[in-house]
């Protein structure tokens, strides 16, 4: 690949830093808006995703099976990501945001309905997870790529830290939520709940002010759009490299779809220490966030990046060998913590990066190269755990991500010295 200068985004004007508390992005409203939509949906998803796990480890009592869910989240998003980043520099990306999400709540009611009635079964799970990942795919892009238009430049590190760490920090209440909804109001509820929540994204969408607009992509046929795409990428040194080599890393570090199996058969703390165990990233995820938001903007991007992700390897080593409870809750903060700096910092290099007019597209890549792997990943891990046991599989794939990660760190100077 040749190497190409990274160029400054071509931003709309951003909306002005209003005076008052310091609170970063959180003081635009459209941003807080849509943060706080998104905290509403992913508490929603983890009290589903809770229950569904132990839903399918009761049905199937297999480590491969739980991995089967994360590979059929993944492959139909790495099938449409291309053309859905691609729309997403076509089209109103706030309008897409809407869209996708009123789609996206109708599969958890439906599975919802079959768990009411008593006639859910695997597949039912395996088909709502594969709809939901092709409507993911869109959702993504759109989502990602409206947020530069959404807050000054100098608040988007912490805004990205802060969606970053919706995922994590919304663990540490949605599985409790989702244990007390399945008692009061049965399994199903989770599911319901969850249906609900993206609606709230949607009511977010709905009331922005923000005269976000098409992108300024020219109108051009969808295959034309992502062959450009594509091209652009591969050729720009810093992003292709860094994304070749993050679905690598991703796949490494994809654990979540095996915490079923720690809880009962090594720890043996059962669901309660399953929904602990699920929650401690998310206390992790808070506090990394808080420092990011906090620090402001950080000078020396591309360092910190290459040292929080190395140090996600060594904490995901230290849980996988913890045989203490308590340990191994210590150890899931860390892996929350320094997953929320990682990925905060790593968005916001791609987001520099990219120009507005292949934003969509870079996005989707971005996305596909982590969020559409990750599941997948966790295929890898079930599978491998399944074969060489749990502790070690990860063990295997931690040490693979921090080679990864330093190597990367050591061949291109432009991605360590990375300042933005």
């Amino acid at each position: 690949m040749s190497a190409v200068p990274v160029p400054l985004p071509e931003e709309a004007a951003s909306p002005p830093a209003p005076s008052g508390p310091r609170l970063g992005a959180l003081q635009q409203r459209d941003f807080r808006l849509l943060w706080l939509g998104m905290v509403a949906s992913q508490t929603g998803s983890w009290m589903q995703q809770i229950t569904q796990n132990w839903l399918l480890w009761e049905l199937t009592h297999s480590a491969l099976m739980l991995g089967l869910y994360g590979l059929c989240r993944s492959v139909p998003f790495i099938a449409c990501s291309l053309y859905a980043g691609a729309l997403a520099d076509r089209v109103d990306r706030r309008r897409l945001l809407i869209l996708t999400n009123c789609v996206n709540a109708t599969f958890p009611l439906a599975v919802g309905a079959l768990v009411a009635l008593g006639r859910v079964e695997p597949w039912h799970i395996y088909l709502a997870a594969c709809c939901s990942a092709v409507v993911d795919s869109f959702d993504l892009p759109a989502r990602q790529a409206l947020i530069p238009a959404l807050v000054p430049r100098d608040q988007l590190m912490g805004a990205l830290a802060l969606t970053s760490s919706i995922r994590r920090a919304t663990g540490l209440i949605g599985p409790s939520l989702g244990g007390v909804v399945v008692v009061v109001a049965g399994a199903a509820g989770a599911f319901f709940l969850n249906g609900a929540g993206f609606l709230a994204v949607v009511a977010a969408a709905v009331l922005m002010r923000a005269r976000v607009g098409r992108p300024t992509a020219p109108a051009a046929p969808a295959l034309t759009m992502v062959r450009e795409g594509l091209s652009y990428v591969v050729h720009h040194r810093l992003l292709g490299t860094m994304m070749g080599v993050e679905a690598l890393v991703t796949i490494c570090n994809s654990y979540q779809a095996i915490l079923p199996l720690f809880a009962d058969t090594i720890l043996d703390v059962g669901p309660a220490g399953l929904g602990l165990l699920a929650s401690a990233p998310g206390l992790g995820a808070v506090l990394g966030s808080a420092g990011l938001v906090s620090r402001g903007d950080v000078r020396n991007k591309g360092r910190l990046m290459l040292v929080s992700g190395a140090l996600l390897g060594v904490a995901m080593i230290g849980f996988a060998w913890a045989r203490v409870f308590a340990l191994s809750l210590v150890a899931l903060v860390a892996v929350g913590f320094f997953d929320v700096v990682y990925g905060a910092v790593r968005n916001t290099i791609v987001q520099m990066a990219a120009p507005d007019r292949f934003r969509g597209r870079v996005m989707s890549l971005h996305t596909l190269t982590n969020r559409g792997l990750g599941p997948g990943g966790n295929f890898v891990t079930g599978g491998l755990a399944a074969a060489i046991g749990a502790p070690a599989a990860l063990t295997v794939l931690a040490v693979a991500s921090v080679v990864l990660v330093v190597w990367r760190g050591l061949a291109l100077p432009a991605l360590r010295d990375f300042e933005g």
